[in-house]
């Protein structure tokens, strides 16, 4: 994937919507988000400019998100751009979806990332990360996965790849279920 983002020749709304559609953004959705381009895609070419930091970049999508300029894409979605664009290799910013939001909540064993609550108190498969999740927040749920890379005796010299590799634990590698996965629904903080 980030040989295809990183190409120069590629549009940035070329590359926003198969960064979408990459991580499993529904039709529905996607229609929205591209029907109101203009409003978020100055973003996306900042970050490919490497102009924004990846909290820059989070506090000016949030903005659009709150405004309601970017309908049908939240914070899952944008901390994807974020992810796969932000070129500085020593602070980058993380996606924040439901498995790495949750998986970061339960080995803090409080609520860092914010999520919508649910009608039903039980552990559930499906949880959406809430809209209002602060650049403070997104920090802290940064530097926790950084930390995490730290402290898992990665070996790799290229700290985005150790980075990448913890990262891809706490998602349960890939879109299949695997033990950490099922630990966290099974222990979810919030259930």
């Amino acid at each position: 994937m980030r040989n295809v983002v990183g190409h120069a020749r590629a549009s940035d709304a070329d590359i926003s919507m198969l960064i979408f559609a990459w991580g499993g953004m529904s039709v529905k959705n996607a229609k929205l988000i591209l029907n109101s381009m203009n409003n978020w895609l100055p973003i996306v070419s900042g970050l490919r400019n490497n102009k924004f930091s990846y909290l820059e970049a989070y506090d000016r999508f949030l903005t659009q998100s709150l405004q309601g300029k970017m309908p049908g894409c939240g914070p899952a979605y944008y901390t994807k751009l974020i992810f796969l664009l932000t070129k500085h290799l020593h602070q980058r910013g993380f996606i924040m979806d439901q498995w790495l939001g949750r998986s970061i909540n339960l080995l803090a064993d409080r609520e860092i990332v914010l999520f919508y609550q649910c009608r039903v108190r039980r552990p559930l498969k499906q949880r959406y990360v809430h809209k209002n999740n602060t650049c403070r927040a997104y920090d802290e749920f940064c530097n926790a996965v950084r930390n995490l890379t730290v402290v898992s005796g990665e070996i790799d010299p290229d700290s985005r790849i150790r980075e990448e590799n913890v990262e891809m634990r706490l998602f349960s590698v890939g879109r299949g279920k695997g033990n950490w996965r099922n630990y966290v629904i099974e222990n979810d903080v919030l259930s």
